[in-house]
């Protein structure tokens, strides 16, 4: 069973949505060789099946989306035994994406209720795409903030420092506003 939303193209800055939908795939279920013009991610919620991608196959299953960046070829199918059922989002965008996005398979906790919650937008007549562009938009930031997590630290010593390096500072100080153990902001500083 397949379902597709209609979605306008309301050309939005950004992140605009070009299409979204969800499937119970058929064992076996392929699509491609294809190159779309736009950005298109697929969540699997279950199953499994194969994603080929700039000449490199990769086994996706429940909890990984994979990435297919515009004008670039890929393949996919599901597994014959037990077929993907995903969700899947497309969209254009003229901002710089995550570097994770340069991965073609993505596991990030929290995407699946993002993309879970998307599939509000059937209930929707004219607030679809700023819909999506904002559960988008909420993919992007979950994905920013997982990647940094002991880079954060460090950012924001290092503005703590430009934004007070007048006064004396200590180590100590450092990672007491960051509500870390003091050896082990050092270590991360050091690193």
């Amino acid at each position: 069973m397949i379902h597709s939303e209609i979605i306008i193209n309301e050309e939005y800055p950004g992140i605009n949505p070009m299409q979204f939908g969800y499937e119970n795939c058929a064992p076996s279920h392929a699509f491609g060789p294809a190159v779309r013009s736009h950005w298109l991610l697929h969540y699997v919620v279950s199953g499994s099946g194969i994603f080929r991608r700039e000449g490199a196959e990769y086994r996706v299953d429940p909890g990984d989306f994979f990435v297919i960046p515009p004008f670039l070829e890929t393949y996919y199918e599901a597994d014959a035994a037990q077929p993907w059922r995903y969700i899947w989002v497309g969209f254009t965008s003229n901002i710089q994406l995550p570097k994770a996005f340069e991965k073609p398979v993505i596991r990030c906790a929290g995407a699946g209720k993002i993309f879970e919650d998307m599939r509000r937008c059937a209930n929707m007549q004219n607030g679809k795409t700023a819909f999506l562009a904002s559960r988008i938009w909420e993919l992007l930031a979950l994905i920013l903030d997982e990647g940094k997590k002991e880079n954060s630290y460090i950012e924001k010593a290092l503005h703590f420092i430009q934004a007070e390096y007048m006064t004396d500072i200590s180590v100590a100080q450092l990672a007491e506003r960051l509500n870390l153990d003091r050896c082990y902001f050092s270590t991360l500083f050091t690193r």
